[in-house]
């Protein structure tokens, strides 16, 4: 299979002062000097032109996120992961959107050598799906490791595992998705991350230029070329900020408490320094106007209930308050992902917790992940 361009095609037609190829370097930028080029009274400088614009298109292409990401146990025993198994075996489950001027997905997984029927071509599956019930299938790939090693004998070390990348194309930018992880044929995927990968020419009008000189006309355009990036960028372009999903998926977190039980040791009702939690740094990621009011984040669950409309999942902050709330409106049975917005503050050192509670019947949780994204 041909390897797409990382950034993307070539733009044939480039928009209002653009240009069709990158110009921008990734080695890192200082900061912008404002004082020095932006003071009250100063012309327009064509050298602040070019870092702006410089600066914009590495935060369009070399600025991106993660969109879904795993790790598992290296260990050299075979067997230290899933052990093999016949057919299909859902593993991890995640969801995303993705950014505003989204190209491909970019996948770097490993995998282990099968540790029972070594003659098999062993392989893992992405499904991608755009609906929240993962009825309507958008994407598959498949992540071949291939027979065993070593004949037929369980080898396990460093030297055995296989780094497998590909590209997965096809899906629009700023939409939903949702992803889901199989072993296939006594598979055993150890680990994967998925980087959303964003390219200003390809559904785009092209690159900033950065070859300003001082003869050069400096026109309200390319102002309002950067407003255009940036505003998507701000809103929508936002990190993923947690996740978790059980490691095979056919043995999800259960409880049938009405008392909020802690998803993560699917023990703990109290909220301290002790109990499981994810401590967050949210500082830098709020927009002047957000510093007081916070960074809009959406929480969602992957769930089913034996009893139809029955479970909750919250994300709670350090005392325990809730920040969003996950709803199930199923039926009894039915799983699906759910979904809630909300808010966290832009600080440091803040510790949140995810819980889940049902009314009646067992719920059952198989994931759940929070992204920032403002609409």
């Amino acid at each position: 299979m041909a390897r797409i361009k990382i950034y993307g095609d070539r733009a044939t037609v480039t928009g209002d002062r653009q240009v069709p190829t990158v110009p921008s370097t990734k080695s890192a930028s200082p900061p912008i000097n404002t004082d020095r080029w932006a003071r009250n009274g100063r012309h327009p400088d064509a050298s602040v032109f070019n870092e702006m614009n410089h600066q914009m298109n590495q935060a369009v292409l070399f600025r991106t996120r993660e969109a879904f990401s795993i790790g598992g146990d290296l260990g050299s025993a075979p067997g230290i992961q899933a052990t093999s198994t016949a057919g299909t075996r859902t593993r991890w489950r995640g969801a995303f959107r993705t950014m505003p001027f989204h190209h491909a997905l970019l996948v770097r997984a490993v995998m282990f050598p099968p540790s029972s029927n070594y003659g098999n071509d062993t392989y893992a599956t992405i499904r991608i799906y755009s609906d929240a019930t993962e009825t309507t299938l958008v994407s598959t790939t498949e992540l071949h490791f291939g027979p065993g090693p070593a004949g037929a004998v369980s080898v396990g070390g460093w030297q055995y595992h296989r780094i497998i990348d590909s590209f997965i194309e096809g899906l629009t930018a700023d939409t939903e998705y949702f992803i889901l992880v199989s072993d296939v044929d006594y598979g055993r995927i150890q680990s994967m991350a998925v980087a959303d990968l964003q390219s200003a020419t390809q559904g785009n009008d092209g690159y900033l230029p950065t070859n300003f000189t001082e003869q050069s006309q400096l026109l309200d355009e390319y102002r309002a070329n950067l407003v255009e990036l940036i505003e998507p960028l701000e809103k929508k372009g936002g990190a993923k900020v947690l996740q978790w999903t059980a490691n095979i998926q056919g043995t999800p977190r259960t409880t049938t408490s009405a008392s909020a039980i802690n998803v993560i040791d699917n023990t703990s009702t109290t909220y301290a320094a002790a109990t499981p939690g994810y401590t967050l740094d949210m500082r830098g990621k709020a927009r002047l106007s957000q510093q007081t009011s916070g960074i809009p984040i959406v929480f969602k669950a992957f769930v089913s209930c034996t009893s139809a409309s029955n479970g909750v999942v919250h994300l709670r902050d350090s005392s325990g308050t809730i920040i969003a709330t996950c709803t199930n409106a199923y039926g009894a049975g039915v799983t699906g992902w759910l979904s809630a917005t909300g808010v966290l503050p832009a600080t440091n050192d803040q510790k949140v917790y995810v819980t889940y509670q049902t009314a009646a019947g067992t719920l059952s949780c198989y994931a759940y992940v929070v992204y920032e994204y403002e609409t």
